[in-house]
């Protein structure tokens, strides 16, 4: 696959899908809201590299979601 998402909707079903979308959208929803601009950096370039790249076994894509997540 060249696409995260195609993969885990593949892998995983539309509810996986959703969870994994989750794990993106919360933490970016907020970081917007507080105006916290490296979360929102950070966040939404991996949400583009994983439309782009199969992402979903490197290391740097679950970095990234746990960064986002500490800070919710």
């Amino acid at each position: 696959m060249h696409n995260t998402y195609v993969a885990v909707l593949f892998e995983i079903g539309f509810v996986g899908l959703s969870v994994f979308m989750a794990l993106f959208l919360i933490p970016f929803r907020r970081a917007l809201k507080n105006r916290h601009g490296m979360i929102i950096a950070v966040v939404l370039s991996n949400m583009i590299a994983a439309f782009f790249l199969d992402a979903l076994h490197q290391r740097y894509l679950w970095n990234a979601m746990m960064f986002g997540i500490m800070y919710y």
